[in-house]
């Protein structure tokens, strides 16, 4: 585990992360990349930690709402 000396560092360490994982959430996942278009969020607006404000979470009601998938026909008993 590396040692970190300040504040800044650590800061920056976070923001690497949080540039990462939003890119990630974004370029993989339809569900996360209509939630940043949504609120008008795309990866390269992620500038610093205070960015994280701007960014939407998922809530209980967007994941246990009906799943909607393309080619996809629900089971009826």
């Amino acid at each position: 585990m590396p040692t970190i000396k300040s504040k800044e560092e650590l800061d920056a360490i976070q923001l690497s992360g949080l540039k990462w994982t939003v890119n990630h959430a974004y370029r993989g996942s339809a569900f996360y990349r209509e939630r940043f278009n949504d609120t008008g969020i795309k990866p390269g607006d992620i500038k610093s930690l205070d960015d994280l404000k701007r960014l939407p979470f998922v809530t209980r009601m967007w994941m246990t709402g009906p799943i909607c998938l393309p080619g996809v026909t629900r089971w009826r008993d």
